[in-house]
C-alpha cells in the first residue's frame, strides 16, 4: 500500500491501484485551502503515477482475525476474501484517536465508511456516534444508514453507508437552518417537560 505522512505522522494509507487511491484521498477532510490544495496535487501525482511524497509499505492482514471477517461481511467479498481498503489515520494526539477506513466493493466502488478506535476515549466516542446514529430519523437527507457495529476487548467500531460528499466550508452555515430543520416534526407536538433532555437536565 502507499503511505502519505503529514509532519512525520502516518496521515493516508492506500491503495495501490490508482482509481481506488483517488477515491481514498476523499477521506481527508482537507477543511482549509491549503489542504484542499494539497489534496488535490496528491490526486495528480497519484494520476501521474509519479514516485513524489508516497512511500511504499506492506500491511499484514489476517483474513482469520475477527474484525478482519467483520469488515469483509460489510461488502460481501468472496468466503474468506479481504476487502480493498483505504484508512485515514486520526489525531494521534488525541486520546479519543479513531482510525476511519474506506471499504472498496469487488467493482472499486466505495460503499462504507468504518470507524474504529482501541482506547477508552475512542470507543466512548463511537459509541455515541452509534447511539445517534440509531436514534437519528431514518428520512433525513445526509444521514448515512448504519451497515453495523462491531465491539471486542480489542476495539470497537461501527460501519456506515458511503454518501459521497465533501467537507463544509463557511459559505454552507446558511443550509444548517434547512438541514436540522429536517428533523421537526410540527404534526407531533411534545410537553418540553416530558423530553428526554430535560428530564436529564432536571
Amino acid at each position: 500500500m502507499m503511505l502519505l505522512t503529514k509532519r512525520g505522522q502516518p496521515l493516508l494509507l492506500l491503495p495501490r491501484p490508482p482509481h481506488l487511491a483517488i477515491h481514498g484521498l476523499e477521506l481527508y477532510p482537507a477543511q482549509t485551502a491549503r489542504g484542499r490544495f494539497l489534496r488535490s496535487l496528491a490526486g495528480w501525482i497519484l494520476r501521474a503515477r509519479l514516485p513524489v511524497g508516497v512511500e511504499s509499505t506492506l500491511v499484514d492482514v489476517l483474513p482469520g482475525d475477527p474484525f478482519v471477517r467483520w469488515l469483509a461481511s460489510r461488502v460481501q467479498v468472496a468466503p474468506g476474501g479481504i476487502p480493498q481498503f483505504a484508512v485515514l489515520a486520526g489525531n494521534s494526539n488525541s486520546p479519543g484517536q479513531r482510525f476511519i477506513l474506506m471499504l472498496f466493493d469487488p467493482t472499486g466502488r466505495p460503499v462504507a465508511i468504518v470507524k474504529a478506535g482501541g482506547s477508552s476515549a475512542a470507543r466512548k466516542l463511537i459509541a455515541q456516534e452509534q447511539w445517534f446514529l440509531e436514534s437519528a430519523p431514518t428520512d433525513v437527507a445526509g444521514i448515512p444508514a448504519l451497515r453495523g457495529t462491531f465491539d471486542s476487548a480489542r476495539l470497537r467500531a461501527i460501519a456506515l453507508d458511503f454518501l459521497p460528499s465533501r467537507s463544509p466550508r463557511e459559505a454552507d452555515e446558511s443550509q444548517l437552518p434547512r438541514f436540522l430543520g429536517n428533523w421537526l416534526r410540527p404534526q407531533h407536538p411534545v410537553v418540553f417537560t416530558d423530553t428526554r433532555g430535560w428530564r436529564e437536565l432536571a
